[in-house]
């Protein structure tokens, strides 16, 4: 790409992507990262070396062109069109497809299927198929039978769906003690959740910023957490 063509494409970016700026950063050197990632796969940690930036800055410049690019589809993306039935080009037949077998239906997780959820979780701890937070194998698919029969029609299978709730909860469960464990929390009875002045909030939050693993991985040899 000549320069001409580049800075054709920021003003593009600028004036209909709406691609701005920041206090620290041109649009020229955002759009120079994601082109060097999307085109030459250039790692993160070489653009911080080569423009002395920091990967936040980098990460964040990357995704508010990808942003600006996807405001453009309109205009750059041609929409797919289906291949008719009765094509006869040799070149496209063969990817015809009947929608039947490409159709995929997907169910989602709702608040209604949590409560059920938790007693297959508290029957199979019982029965000692899940200990300490470990699952035994075929677990998952245990559960989505226990389901099918607790929630006729819920359409839930072992994986994705089933799954990735259970490491929700576990991950939830794990954030709740540990701030529990804090000076200054408690728990309030009626919302049933975790509660703590706002100066509690903003000193556990500065130093949590990404993560309540963050704290957990500083003080895992303090804190004992039983699931």
């Amino acid at each position: 790409m000549n320069r001409t063509l580049f800075r054709r494409f920021c003003e593009v970016l600028t004036m209909q992507g709406g691609l701005k700026k920041t206090r620290n950063v041109d649009v020229d050197e955002m759009v120079y990262v994601f082109l060097r990632t999307i085109s030459h796969n250039e790692k993160n940690r070489t653009l911080q070396v080569n423009l002395r930036r920091s990967g936040e800055t980098i990460h964040r410049s990357i995704h508010r062109v990808l942003k600006a690019v996807i405001r453009l589809n309109n205009q750059f993306m041609k929409k797919p069109v289906p291949i008719p039935e009765n094509e006869t080009n040799s070149r496209w037949k063969h990817f015809k497809v009947k929608s039947e077998a490409v159709k995929t239906e997907y169910n989602f997780w709702n608040a209604a299927h949590d409560t059920p959820f938790v007693e297959c979780l508290l029957d199979l701890t019982e029965r000692g198929l899940i200990t300490n937070g470990n699952c035994k194998n075929g677990v998952f698919r245990e559960i989505q039978r226990m389901m099918e029969k607790k929630v006729p029609d819920c359409g839930l299978k072992s994986k994705p769906t089933i799954q990735n709730r259970y490491k929700k909860l576990k991950h939830w469960y794990h954030s709740t003690v540990l701030m529990r464990n804090q000076s200054g929390f408690g728990w309030d009875v009626q919302k049933e959740c975790v509660s703590a002045d706002n100066a509690v909030w903003d000193v556990f939050l500065e130093v949590c910023y990404f993560s309540y693993f963050d704290l957990y991985t500083k003080q895992k040899g303090l804190v004992e957490l039983q699931w």
